[in-house]
């Protein structure tokens, strides 16, 4: 039994926690109901399929009385049996796969990883032909639990063909042994959640603790966030080192790297070179080409070029911001001699992004939300952190998710620093908070550039708070002038410094040449279509989620809605944040808080929760219709509309918010997000669990 002694000792330390928790005997007794359920769970209905075979009777299927055939393409054996006449209900397949190495003939031979399983068979029911009895079944290098498959035949079975095929290299068969036991899998994770997720409810919905607005309790409720931010971070790294051990075997990159990527390596090479384009020349190819941006037309002609680049009058550029060049990579090369790893980064910057998103929410309801009780706040902290979008970017480290995480985490810190400053408070405004605030949400721009609409809200409320002090207190001319000066003077500073770069490659201060990348589509001549942006709408925000019987249970609904036209598909993950988060549903409550509020609040609030919340991220979904659809594109703009949406629900109900309808929000958000996440990981290649021996984890069953 796979893990079963782990999985006797997680169980077991469950239960003392319990037992040493500082619970009453109520609390106590429904958390170990609870617990026996998880674990009734894990060994009766999770691995209901070994259950069934603890009857068998296993025998060897003597592997000199088949056919061997070799599959097309040499990867791969086809093994046929005739004249079994044996009731077969399992099947255990022991391969040999291919190393990386070298034949007799000096070729490289490559290491296979996964092996593709067929099972063909007659039996009672159809003894002429074959009926394909299993289909696309993996053996995965080094998962044992892999070589065993369930087959379902009615009555004896005559003749049975095993085809397998390699992902790369070769695979040979060694033994093959049916009517096995199968084996138990036990999944720590999916324990973890069953027992986490319910207990974790039944506590915030009973416990009087987080039954307590958060004024009387905030530094109770600061430590939780603490707590859970840790876990978030704990679950970030994982997927970081998961990453790595899929393609590079290091649990983390090689920080003495003399390789990168246009963003870690290329912009830091031209800036050590003292010149803004790359150092690479475009072939003589693609520079005599009549239209080197049409995809199929480079393709046709067989040029060289690089991809993703941007090629303006002969040379190439990188579109991607060079804020986290300036901040990290470059330093980084100057310090070292090499180049800072991208999965590295990507965790760096996608880390703090989370860390500082709870410390928004935290900043933003103490001084928002404080008569929000305890258990709301933290079940709302629970969903916007799922639902932030960012954790798509640690499943595939690249270049893209360099711009995409660095833009993620100076937005927040932007954003928080603007709280911190106490803007629409009665307190003292604090200039350095403020001053921040500027310089962050600059870096954003500098970072990825669609993140350039919030600095126009945060000028919006630095206005709207000028105006609102002015009244209230006067405002002495001496403290505006150093209120806008530190308002602003990131803005100026960092703003002015993009602008002329944009100039220095494009001749224009707003050019950042997306227009002229060597990709998929030609952005000089795309023509705009307005129904393609309602793609983008549809699977960002309203998307509903498919639930079906077979793992992860939750699945995508990704739509093209049928438009016509080429339309770039990254991935087809898609559920709407509407779902992923449902208090984002409140959103649409805004025309009742716009009743609700008297005229001074009215004035001040409701422009900065129309702009940040609802109109940034739907200008932004609209601006990206030509870059396709990309789930991770979300982190843009998720975390800002499920803020949006939890605030007006407090300004609404207030202390009579419903806990159940918020506990219950958080629940759904973590089942939809991990089975998107997962859905996500999986078939994109970026994070392929099926490598790992921690696939009982990640698998209810197959």
């Amino acid at each position: 039994m796979s893990g079963l002694l782990p999985f006797i000792a997680l169980s077991v330390g469950f239960a003392a926690i319990l037992f040493l928790a500082p619970l009453s005997g109520k609390k106590r007794k429904t958390g170990l109901i609870l617990l026996a359920v998880a674990v009734l769970a894990e060994l009766l209905v999770f691995n209901f399929k070994a259950v069934l075979s603890l009857g068998n009777t296993p025998f060897s299927l003597e592997k000199d009385k088949a056919v061997i055939t070799e599959t097309s393409g040499g990867k791969g054996e086809a093994v046929s049996f005739e004249g079994l006449d044996e009731q077969i209900s399992a099947l255990r397949i022991k391969v040999t796969m291919s190393d990386e190495t070298t034949d007799e003939n000096g070729n490289k031979v490559d290491r296979c990883n996964v092996v593709t399983l067929t099972v063909d068979a007659t039996d009672e029911t159809q003894s002429e032909s074959y009926r394909r009895i299993v289909s696309d079944h993996k053996i995965i290098r080094g998962i044992t639990d892999s070589e065993y498959v369930k087959v379902n035949l009615s009555g004896k079975c005559d003749r049975l063909r095993l085809t397998l095929n390699a992902d790369s290299g070769s695979v040979s068969v060694d033994e093959i042994d049916a009517n096995v036991r199968l084996p138990f899998v036990f999944s720590y994770l999916r324990l973890l959640l069953i027992f986490g997720l319910s207990f974790g409810a039944y506590l915030l919905l009973t416990s009087s603790v987080f039954k307590k607005p958060l004024e009387s309790s905030f530094g109770y409720a600061k430590r939780l966030t603490f707590a859970l931010t840790a876990v978030f971070l704990i679950c970030a790294v994982v997927l970081t080192m998961i990453y790595n051990l899929d393609r590079t075997g290091y649990v983390f990159s090689d920080y003495r790297s003399d390789s990168g990527n246009q963003i870690s390596k290329e912009l830091v090479d031209a800036f050590r070179a003292g010149q803004i384009s790359l150092l690479d020349k475009p072939s003589d190819g693609i520079l005599a080409m009549e239209n080197p941006y049409d995809w199929n037309a480079r393709i046709n002609a067989k040029v060289s070029y690089k991809w993703d680049h941007l090629l303006y009058e002969g040379k190439y550029y990188s579109y991607y911001g060079i804020a986290p060049v300036i901040l990290l990579f470059l330093p980084y090369n100057v310090i070292t001699g090499h180049y800072f790893p991208t999965p590295a980064a990507v965790l760096l910057f996608g880390g703090l992004g989370i860390l500082f998103l709870s410390l928004l929410f935290f900043e933003f309801a103490k001084r928002f939300m404080p008569k929000m009780k305890t258990g709301v706040y933290l079940s709302s902290l629970l969903i916007l952190q799922f639902a932030s979008g960012i954790w798509y970017c640690f499943a595939s480290p690249l270049f893209y998710e360099i711009a995409q995480s660095a833009g993620f985490c100076f937005t927040v810190l932007g954003f928080y620093c603007l709280i911190r400053s106490n803007v629409f408070t009665d307190k003292k405004i604090s200039l350095p908070s403020l001053a921040l605030s500027s310089v962050f949400l600059s870096l954003a721009v500098m970072s990825r550039p669609t993140t350039a609409v919030y600095c126009f809200c945060a000028v919006l409320i630095i206005l709207l708070e000028f105006f609102r002090r002015k009244k209230t207190e006067g405002f002495p001319t001496k403290n505006a002038a150093l209120f806008f000066v530190c308002s602003l003077a990131g803005f100026v500073v960092l703003g002015s410094a993009q602008m002329a770069y944009n100039y220095a490659r494009f001749g224009s201060f707003t050019d950042f040449g997306i227009q002229y990348s060597l990709t998929i589509n030609d952005f000089t001549r795309a023509q705009f279509h307005f129904d393609q942006t309602l793609i983008g709408f549809y699977n960002y925000l309203i998307a509903f989620p498919v639930i079906k019987p077979e793992f992860p249970f939750i699945l995508s609904n990704y739509s093209t809605l049928g438009v016509s036209g080429y339309y770039f598909t990254a991935n087809t993950n898609a559920i709407g944040i509407f779902f992923r988060a449902l208090p984002s549903l409140g959103l649409f409550r805004t025309h009742s808080l716009i009743k609700a509020l008297d005229k001074d609040k009215r004035k001040y609030v409701l422009p900065v929760l129309i702009t940040v919340c609802i109109l940034c991220p739907l200008i932004i979904i609209f601006s990206i219709w030509e870059s396709g659809y990309g789930v991770r594109y979300a982190a843009d703009f998720s975390w800002q509309m499920v803020l949006g949406g939890i605030f007006v629900l407090y300004a609404l109900k207030k202390d009579r918010l419903s806990e159940k309808f918020f506990v219950i929000s958080a629940v759904c958000a973590c089942l939809v997000c991990l089975a998107l996440t997962y859905s996500y990981f999986s078939p994109a290649g970026s994070m392929k669990f099926d490598y790992l021996a921690l696939k009982g984890v990640f698998e209810f069953w197959k």
